[in-house]
Formats: structure tokens, C-alpha cells, sequence
């Protein structure tokens, strides 16, 4: 089975990956200073996340 990893360019759209049933998070276009807030939500529900 392939795993589809959703790709988030926009803050709007961070909530919607999370809720997918990949266990990863890319990153696009993230801006360094939201890392800590992205990081600290993936951590809450078990989510990798990897920022490009």
C-alpha cells in the first residue's frame, strides 16, 4: 500500500493534513518562525513532519 503524504503551502490547510491518515506532514513553503507551532501540533497527535 502507498502512503500519500500531504504537502502544506498554506497555514489554512495545516489543520486539514492533520486530520489525513498519513502519519506525515511535508512542509512547503513554511516560513522558519511557524515551526515551532507546526512542530508542537504534529508532536500532539503523533504526526511526523519534515519541512522542504
Amino acid at each position: 500500500m502507498n502512503t500519500i503524504i500531504p504537502s502544506v503551502q498554506e497555514l489554512t490547510n495545516f489543520l486539514k493534513a492533520l486530520k489525513s491518515e498519513s502519519p506525515y506532514v511535508l512542509l512547503s513553503e513554511t516560513h522558519i518562525g511557524n515551526l515551532q507551532g507546526f512542530t508542537k501540533k504534529c508532536h500532539e497527535m503523533n504526526i511526523f513532519l519534515r519541512m522542504k
